[in-house]
């Protein structure tokens, strides 16, 4: 075959090394290189070769700027790496065995959680057969000292090996370090030949510096051991059974504290989630944080148990007919799996719940249901066969939204519709140990109906830090108003509906060249035929061009006339900083939100409210300023991490 020359991209300070070995073959090597320059963009790097022994010309021929680091004779990987240190300009030190072949964007996943997570010391990609299947999803080193290679020759697409964790070790077919530890820990341990247990030995010692080894399935890499080795099998054994004895020997202390004995507590030692408390969450597919606030919320509360160092595995059910539950919902699976959380899906989760949750039962401390409709149809089986502790997040009372509604259309379906919700919902109140709710008015009203059970106001959205949005834009960069919502929940639809043909009106009258902007998924036919000269029909846009809105807007104006719960679209424009005009069904749920933000239920009072915020600085930046203090308040992580932790306890 006729091989071209390979170049690598050319960095003056590249923020990696890659440190690659010579292959079992020339091939071999040759297609690995070319794959790290196909499948490597967006980040600088260089490359170093290690030659054992005489520099051969072809190295030479075919790879003309690779830097090549010659040793007089075989070294241990670390050794190795340690041989090569002063050389490398990369802050990141991969190590990578030319007997492999990386996949699209390899090095930049890696790169990526490194920046992340300053307390990752080393971190390794999926490692595949050449067939496929995963050859490791990191190691699991068992208490007699002996490993296993997690997951090696099942599917790479399970479940099991998606998410990013912990692990005991990883194979050094492919891992990357700080080029700060490697320096720190000054080559390998001599007592340990066998490959196996250098790859241990270094997990060991990372995390004895404070460190943590983790395993990121976003990055593959294809791996094709190769059979030519010139010790015997004899040979290996006896090699192995020394390492073994003294691996023990140096890391029992550790190995008897921390480890398993083999094949036992696999739900643990996988990823090392021993001393970490287990919650299941339970939504909606997704969930699709993008486009629902009760999506949002339960997004936001996965951070926060993430952040709490909890071990968190999300089910995705969809209740909707037609549609596929326990499938990957992209972007949402990749993004959950990314923070750490161990996401069910597959055609066998959806059959076989019931023997996962048996299966699991011990390991269960929390489980979170988030909707009644998704309570009703999960909290029986986790009562039957575990002994954790149910918390029912309600997201809103459906009965009340329902009777509400009718109560508006005089549509006596919705009369009933809200007897059904209201025996569903207390069932399931009554059936859980703690209830979370997002309404300080639904606290009060339920804390009546049910006056011994724990209920808790918990905030509905999080926020880590404080939003910037009123540095960029002030009163005067800003003009129109905007309303934000998606349309298949009906007090959307009717608000927008409403307030386009009975409020707008008298706003243009006076004030003509206000306009409003419809933003929002699941658009109806009625929404689209309210589009004007004033009414701009946006529908969904991304969150970038959301933000956008926030900060080019005057106004947000929430005019629901019935719902339940906490609004969303509120929370989020006052932590954009924009004033909102709403209604009291709008404003329902939120304390002593009355003393600053502007409340009307009937068109004409309204309508005066946007003229009269719309037109004054000093109003206008009265509610801007009184939003940020209610936001730090009320949706700090801190506040909310407070009411969690009533019900939730994280020390071991």
């Amino acid at each position: 075959m006729n091989r071209k020359p390979l170049c690598f991209p050319k960095f003056i300070q590249p923020k990696i090394s890659i440190i690659l070995t010579k292959g079992s073959t020339f091939k071999r090597m040759y297609y690995c290189i070319k794959s790290i320059i196909q499948k490597t963009c967006d980040i600088s790097y260089e490359v170093v070769l290690i030659n054992e022994g005489p520099l051969s010309e072809k190295l030479r021929k075919y790879f003309p700027n690779i830097k090549i680091v010659e040793i007089p004779t075989k070294q241990g990987f670390l050794t190795l790496l340690n041989y090569v240190a002063g050389s490398a300009l990369g802050d990141y030190v991969v190590f990578l065995a030319s007997d492999s072949k990386v996949k699209e964007n390899w090095l930049g996943h890696l790169f990526e959680t490194m920046e992340r997570d300053k307390q990752i010391g080393v971190i390794g990609p999926k490692l595949l057969d050449p067939n496929g299947k995963i050859w490791a999803s990191g190691g699991v080193v068992w208490k007699n000292g002996k490993k296993t290679l997690y997951g090696k020759g099942d599917d790479k697409r399970n479940y099991q090996y998606n998410y990013l964790k912990e692990v005991d070790y990883l194979p050094s077919v492919c891992i990357m370090m700080r080029a700060s530890i490697l320096k720190h820990l000054r080559g390998g341990d001599s007592r340990f030949t066998s490959p196996a247990y250098e790859d241990m030995d270094l997990a060991f010692r990372c995390r004895q510096l404070g460190y943590k080894v983790v395993y990121e399935p976003t990055s593959e890499v294809i791996f094709y051991p190769s059979d030519k080795d010139s010790i015997s099998r004899r040979g290996k054994r006896v090699i192995r059974k020394r390492n073994r004895t003294e691996f023990v020997n140096k890391w029992r202390h550790i190995l008897y504290s921390e480890n398993f004995k083999k094949g036992k507590d696999v739900f643990w030692a996988r990823d090392r989630s021993r001393n970490k408390k287990t919650v299941v969450v339970i939504d909606e597919n997704g969930p699709k944080f993008d486009k629902q606030t009760v999506a949002r919320s339960t997004f936001h509360y996965l951070n926060l148990f993430i952040s709490m160092g909890m071990n968190v595995i999300f089910i995705g059910d969809n209740h909707w007919v037609n549609q596929v539950n326990y499938c990957r919902q992209e972007p949402y699976t990749t993004t959950l799996e990314k923070l750490g959380i161990q996401v069910l899906y597959g055609e066998w989760n959806e059959s076989n719940l019931i023997s996962w949750i048996k299966k699991h039962s011990r390991y269960i401390d929390y489980v979170y249901l988030c909707r009644p409709h998704i309570a009703k149809k999960y909290l029986n089986q986790f009562k039957k066969y575990t002994s954790a502790k149910i918390i029912y997040n309600n997201c809103d009372l459906h009965y009340l939204r329902e009777f509400r509604n009718y109560q508006v259309t005089k549509n006596p379906f919705l009369l009933k519709q809200a007897d059904k919700w209201k025996g569903i919902e207390f069932e399931i109140i009554e059936k859980s140990d703690v209830i979370h709710v997002v309404s300080s008015f639904e606290q009060e009203l339920l804390e009546r109906y049910f006056p011994k059970k724990p209920i808790r106001h918990i905030p509905v959205f999080i926020y880590d830090k404080q939003h910037t949005s009123r540095e960029c834009s002030t009163f005067d960069n800003r003009s129109h108003i905007m309303f934000i919502g998606q349309f298949a929940h009906k007090p959307n639809a009717d608000a927008v509906e409403w307030f386009c043909q009975s409020i707008l009106p008298l706003v243009t009258k006076h004030a003509p060249g206000i306009k409003i902007y419809i933003i929002g998924a699941n658009l109806t036919s009625n929404i689209k035929k309210l589009a004007s000269e004033n009414v701009i029909i946006e529908g969904q846009v991304s969150d970038s061009k959301l933000e956008e809105f926030y900060k080019k807007c005057k106004l947000v104006v929430a005019p629901l006339r019935f719902g339940a719960g906490v609004k969303g679209k509120v929370i989020e424009a006052m932590y954009n900083g924009v004033p909102v005009i709403t209604t009291s069904i709008g404003a329902e749920g939120l304390p002593e939100i009355e003393e600053f933000l502007p409340i009307a239920n009937c068109e004409e009072n309204f309508a005066s409210y946007i003229l009269d915020v719309y037109y004054s600085r000093d109003k206008w930046e009265y509610i801007t300023n009184k939003s940020y203090e209610y936001i730090q308040r009320f949706f700090s992580k801190d506040y909310a991490r407070q009411q969690i932790e009533k019900d939730i306890r994280i020390s071991q």
